[in-house]
């Protein structure tokens, strides 16, 4: 309906508009509308343009931002901070002088002409009755015909933005250059480069999901709906909040470097909310034709195969790309080898070899370049003459890949890493010959000396433990597999100063900071950190491999990335990436035996309420990638904050995933329905779920058990398991209580708010997000597995997208013999893993100490333990019942 309340200056519109403002409101809700007659003109000198009644947008000519002497037409932002943001831009990259014109004709056509008056874009509805056009307050440029109906709109041939309401169908795509992101009939959406033969590089995994239909952009987030409007995937902006008011300004847009992204405005400066490829490195062509993207020690860099002979075009653009100084002969060429260097192409031949695979690049004339995969596959990637090739290059990358240089008569370039053998293709000239017999009499020596040292070992050092005794043998094998890179204890042993600096130490071995060069140039170094396994099950290198290989090639922004290995010998050794501000744990306990208590004063005092919360969602989000998105599942085993570790901006990365299987004890066994079983428990005293007491079969339920233990512990800033508390509520007499039983009784009994919260943050505490957190916190840790949600679930229920979570249930076996269980050191499992039939306790139990020991510890009926926490006198004075079973747990769509 039209806008009330406004002077207007030109005749009222004919009725036929408010029915079109009524159908369109229908279709883009945030729409509104004010007409624009046929036969008008629009100029580039005409600054203001064609405005939307509440001045969001406006359609007008807008200058191109290298060359003030063009314009472009389309729909822009016109509000204060964003004014100028282009949203739509007609004919794509048509631009005119500063004599075009745009105007809407007298039979309808929308026309775009250049400086001669030529007509170089049109909308083609001319003679389809349109009667007026509109610049809608959604960003949507319209044409009505007489009745109302849309006859054409911008929304639906978007160009590289899509804003609030708008919709993103099948065969539609958003394009910026020749990257283009789109909806594929498989349900997939997809960034793609479209030049070069073809390549996607990135995918929302969404294939084979039934009908789905379109992308939208709501005012919270980016999904993907089902025919019945259904979201079945969601990517929310960083910043997103369900109680900020007003709410912020978002768009997606395909940004020219390749990637899609969500910003938001919220009456400033647009900034990246969200985007799908946080490693720019993973765009194809990101570093131009021929360009390899790299990492230096603070940031990704392009740089080209110098080895081989290629050269930066523009050295103050380095990712405009690089071209070859090497002629275009066939003959006279040799194969230059660049170690961790992957190309990307779609063209595949299998069963090839390293060696196979470059020489038979050598011999093929159309072959530029070739990639052998290390995935155990046998895959040799060619990149052939009518193609560029786009490549990425850093520690992690375990494939080598092979650059055919030709001309021989020109130098190449020194190589800049000893891997870079030329590899001569045999073909006659003088050159040729002798390279051969250079490189045949190299390898003969280094095979003689090769047997040699391997017999002098045999003969010497075989029974010898400090040499690795037998198993070391395992380090003279090599098995083609998808790990990251491999390391020598030498070279680790160099990078962490003999293993001088302690970051930590866990179940799983300690681990030390060191510095490893990057493959770039300069002699700069990357800092590292580098954990020395410890309680292996002494697995051979292949499984080490394999498993190293699952673990390296699990990639999220929520998950501590692995660089690289180390399996020589008896030693085991992973590599990952640094974390600037460590461990979770350091900003919510007080410092323990032999840590300065000072600085970790400081560091919980830089943990706000908002920080906890990022966290908290940033783990939720690991989490849901290793249960539920990465190829196969990986069950953590062991959450709690000492693995959720921080970089430098507070972004929570979860650590150890994985390494629960490589420490795996010969002992553990699997059921008749396939789960793992062990009775040696993995995991952490306080953290653990009951099932793992119980025998029955550990599934994911068990790591969300262990993250609602992480959501009370952040709350509160206290640990779970250091003490009974002392329940003195005026409902009994005095009893000590387990701490999850105590922070339920204080929050959704007594509520008692302030005495659940760090003390530090209990005045800056958002409530609503303390309320979600605590219902996450309460349906995590429930008995029975069936019970506790997914995480994605959980992180629906932490940003807000699931509205109504009900309050969970106090679990079950608090209510049953809680106020038996005293031993200071247990009374917070034993509480949860005693099956709730049970008449008493058992007099003893077997527990796992962290780590790797155990210990029996006698469970006691006295009630004479000091309480750490108590509840306060002035609390409750009457009895309160214990709350009736709640109504099951509301969920959006789907159960847990």
């Amino acid at each position: 309906m039209p806008a009330t309340g406004r002077c207007r200056s030109s005749p009222a519109p004919p009725p036929f508009l408010f029915v079109a403002a009524a159908v369109l409101a229908s279709l883009y809700p945030a729409s509104a509308a004010d007409n624009i007659t046929l036969g008008t003109k629009l100029l580039p000198t005409n600054i203001g343009g064609w405005v939307s009644p509440d001045r969001s947008f406006r359609f007008s000519f807008f200058r191109n931002s290298t060359d003030s002497s063009r314009f472009s037409v389309g729909v822009l932002y016109n509000s204060a901070g964003i004014n100028g943001t282009v949203v739509w831009t007609a004919g794509g990259n048509i631009q005119v002088g500063i004599a075009g014109s745009f105007e809407l004709s007298s039979n309808g056509n929308l026309i775009l002409r250049n400086d001669a008056g030529t007509a170089v874009w049109n909308s083609e509805t001319d003679n389809m009755g349109v009667e007026a056009a509109s610049m809608g307050d959604d960003g949507n440029f319209i044409l009505v015909n007489s009745s109302g109906s849309s006859l054409w709109q911008s929304f639906t041939m978007p160009t590289d933005t899509l804003v609030s309401s708008q919709r993103l169908h099948q065969g539609v795509s958003l394009t910026v250059g020749q990257y283009s992101a789109s909806l594929q009939a498989s349900g997939n959406l997809t960034l793609s480069y479209t030049g070069n033969g073809g390549f996607t590089y990135w995918s929302s995994n969404t294939a084979g999901e039934n009908s789905i239909v379109y992308a939208f952009l709501s005012a919270d987030n980016f999904s993907i709906y089902n025919e019945a409007d259904v979201a079945l995937k969601s990517w929310y902006s960083k910043d997103y909040t369900s109680t900020a008011s007003p709410r912020p300004v978002r768009r997606v847009t395909l940004g020219s470097d390749g990637n899609l992204r969500i910003y938001t405005s919220s009456g400033g400066d647009w900034v990246i909310g969200w985007e799908a490829l946080q490693d720019y490195c993973q765009i194809y062509a990101y570093c131009g034709p021929y360009g390899l993207c790299t990492y230096n020690e603070s940031s990704r860099i392009c740089t080209c195969a110098t080895q081989a002979g290629y050269v930066l075009i523009d050295e103050r653009t380095p990712q405009s790309g690089c071209r070859a100084i090497a002629g275009n002969g066939t003959q006279d060429c040799a194969m230059v080898e660049l170690i961790r260097t992957l190309l990307w192409t779609e063209s595949k031949i299998l069963r090839y070899g390293d060696s196979e695979c470059s020489l038979n690049c050598l011999h093929n004339p159309e072959c530029k370049a070739a990639t052998a995969l290390s995935d155990g596959s046998g895959t040799c990637q060619m990149i052939l003459s009518n193609n560029f090739f786009s490549g990425n290059q850093e520690l992690s990358i375990s494939t080598n890949s092979f650059f055919k240089f030709c001309g021989l008569n020109v130098p190449p370039p020194v190589p800049t890493s000893s891997s870079s053998i030329p590899l001569t293709s045999g073909s006659g000239k003088g050159g040729s010959s002798v390279a051969v017999s250079v490189v045949v009499s190299v390898l003969a020596t280094m095979a003689v000396l090769a047997v040699g040292q391997v017999g002098i070992w045999w003969m010497c050092c075989r029974k010898n433990p400090r040499w690795g005794g037998y198993s070391a043998h395992y380090a003279l094998l090599e098995y083609a597999s998808s790990a990251p890179v491999q390391f020598t204890h030498r070279e680790l042993r160099k990078a962490t100063g003999n293993f001088r600096e302690k970051l930590g130490e866990g179940g799983f071995g300690s681990v030390y900071k060191g510095e490893l060069p990057t493959t770039g140039s300069g002699g700069a170094t990357m800092e590292v950190a580098v954990k020395r396994l410890e309680g292996l099950a002494d697995p051979g290198e292949k499984q080490f491999r394999m498993e190293v290989a699952v673990i390296g090639s699990t990639h999220h922004m929520n998950l501590v990335r692995l660089c690289g290995f180390c399996a020589e010998g008896r030693h085991r050794l992973l590599v990952y990436e640094y974390m600037k501000n460590g461990s979770l744990d350091k900003y919510l306990f007080a410092a323990g035996e032999g840590e300065d208590e000072g600085q970790r004063q400081q560091q919980r005092s830089d943990m706000n309420w908002e920080t906890r919360y990022n966290v908290l969602l940033g783990t939720a989000r690991g989490i849901t990638y290793l249960h539920q998105e990465c190829r196969d599942c990986i069950i953590h085993s062991d959450i709690k904050p000492e693995n959720i570790l921080l970089d430098g901006t507070f972004t929570a990365k979860v650590s150890d995933f994985g390494l629960a299987k490589l420490t795996r004890s010969a002992t553990a066994a699997h059921n008749a329905s396939g789960h793992h079983v062990t009775n040696i428990l993995r995991g952490t005293r306080g953290y653990l779920a009951p099932e793992w007491r119980s025998n029955l079969p550990i599934t994911v339920k068990a790591d969300v058990f262990s993250y609602g233990m992480v959501v009370l512990e952040t709350v509160s800033g206290r640990k779970s398991f250091e003490a009974p508390v002392l329940d003195t509520s005026a409902e009994s007499a005095a009893r000590h209580v387990s701490f999850l039983e105590w922070v339920y009784r204080q929050y959704f009994l007594h509520k008692q708010v302030e005495g659940v919260v760090d003390e530090r943050i209990k005045n800056a505490v958002d409530m609503e997000q303390l309320e979600r957190a605590m219902k996450v916190a309460f349906w995590c840790v429930q008995v029975q597995p069936s019970s506790r949600p997914s995480m994605s679930k959980v992180i629906q229920m932490l940003d807000g997208s699931m509205q109504d979570t009900q309050i969970p249930p106090m679990p079950k076996s608090f209510g049953d013999h809680s106020s038996n269980i005293m031993n200071q050191e247990e009374s917070n499992y034993l509480v949860m893993a005693f099956d709730q039939k049970s008449s008493a306790p058992p007099s003893s139990i077997e527990v796992a100490s962290y780590p790797n020991t155990s210990s029996t510890t006698t469970v006691s009926n006295s009630s004479s333990h000091p309480p750490i926490y108590s509840l306060s006198q002035s609390l409750v004075r009457h009895q309160v019942p214990p709350p009736p079973p709640p109504p099951p747990l509301h969920i959006v769509h789907n159960s847990f």
